[in-house]
């Protein structure tokens, strides 16, 4: 009776983690990886860099320009209207550089409403002040401070309600090593017009294999029109004024709940109820 019960246990266990496990999008190893037939690109900061530093002395992109950047991938969406856990992550490698200017966004990643338009305050320090007219989002940031290398959390929760627009930073600050890449992760997932936002930073080898998580946050919004969303799309950000040191980003991540795992996690979960049930009831 032991090994009934443990087999379908380890098999629950196994499928519940690969609902967060993301698969790779793009690695930005083909030429036109990064171009307008994948993406929505707002603002030419990017470029596909078909060099050798990427992960794993691969492609990746890099950054330009010193604006905020928006991208949005057009051939994936997810549905925030049912339930479940959606994922976008990016790695990303910090180059030697001294940073002290505060409230830049060197690397972000997001879910927005569509893969049309370039959501309308994107570039806004603070999101308060308008509402979102072109495109709703919710979005983590990786914000620098004044002091070098020390880095904030930020989630940004962007409607086309004013009441509804806000945002939150995270109480502790982290020092990233130059040299070193690391991977930023935001988790999504709905209940009503809420949305429940769970943001990490993770320590990454040049392979893209990842340690610990260094630092993290959560927040719970209100989004009434993303929420609502069947159609939500992923997409990255950056930012490379003088002073970030940011250079190339890589690995576009995302994960996408399936309804029909979720009916097999039922299944599975209802047979181990019924096995623990009956080894109690003969005992």
């Amino acid at each position: 009776m032991k090994k009934q019960i443990t087999i379908p246990f380890l098999i629950l266990i196994l499928m519940s983690s690969s609902l967060l496990m993301g698969q790779t999008a793009l690695n930005f190893n083909a030429a036109g990886d990064f171009s307008n037939s994948n993406f929505l690109i707002s603002t030419p900061s990017y470029s596909q860099d078909t060099g050798t530093n990427g992960l794993s002395s691969s492609g990746s992109v890099k950054t330009n320009a010193a604006a905020d950047s928006i991208s949005i991938y057009k051939n994936q969406t997810t549905d925030f209207s049912q339930s479940g856990t959606s994922m976008v992550g990016l790695y990303f490698y910090l180059s030697p550089t001294t940073m002290t200017t505060a409230n830049l966004k060197p690397v972000s990643v997001l879910f927005a409403s569509n893969n049309t338009t370039t959501p309308s305050n994107a570039l806004s320090t603070n999101l308060l002040t308008s509402v979102e007219t072109s495109n709703p989002y919710v979005r983590l940031s990786l914000l620098t401070t004044t002091t070098d290398n020390t880095f904030n959390l930020r989630l940004y929760n962007s409607s086309s309600s004013l009441s509804e627009m806000n945002q939150s930073t995270s109480a502790s600050t982290l020092s990233l090593t130059d040299g070193n890449w690391y991977y930023l992760q935001l988790d999504a997932s709905t209940s009503g017009s809420s949305i429940a936002l769970s943001g990490s930073l993770y320590n990454s080898d040049s392979t893209g294999i990842l340690g610990s998580s260094i630092l993290s946050i959560s927040n719970t919004f209100t989004n009434t029109s993303l929420a609502a969303d069947s159609s939500v799309y992923f997409g990255f950000g950056g930012q490379n004024a003088t002073g970030v040191g940011i250079n190339n980003m890589d690995n576009f991540t995302l994960a996408v709940p399936e309804p029909t795992t979720y009916a097999m996690i039922g299944m599975l979960s209802a047979l181990i109820g019924f096995l623990v049930f009956r080894k109690i009831y003969i005992s």
